[in-house]
């Protein structure tokens, strides 16, 4: 090896081979890791599914079980109207 190879850093020593490879395999690692990290998507939760089916149905009768509700207590003993 001469002094031109020493001056530039093209010296081969096991450690620095070494170091290289520790180096490499790190950096890929980390590529690969936000590599995967990206690909995942925003999955639906079925429960969430429901819940909204659920919620819609229940606006979609919401006039319906108004008077339902209306007409239970118009029917009911309330205290404030009892009288002696």
């Amino acid at each position: 090896m001469d002094a031109w190879h020493v001056a530039n850093g093209y010296i081969r020593t096991p450690e620095l081979s070494t170091m290289r490879k520790l180096v490499l395999i790190c950096f890929t690692l980390g590529l690969l890791t936000q590599a995967n990290a990206q690909k995942k998507k925003a999955e639906i939760n079925p429960a969430e599914k429901m819940k909204t089916a659920a919620s819609t149905s229940l606006d979609a009768a919401y006039p319906r079980y108004k008077d339902i509700a209306l007409k239970i207590w118009d029917f009911a003993e309330v205290g404030y109207k009892e009288v002696k």
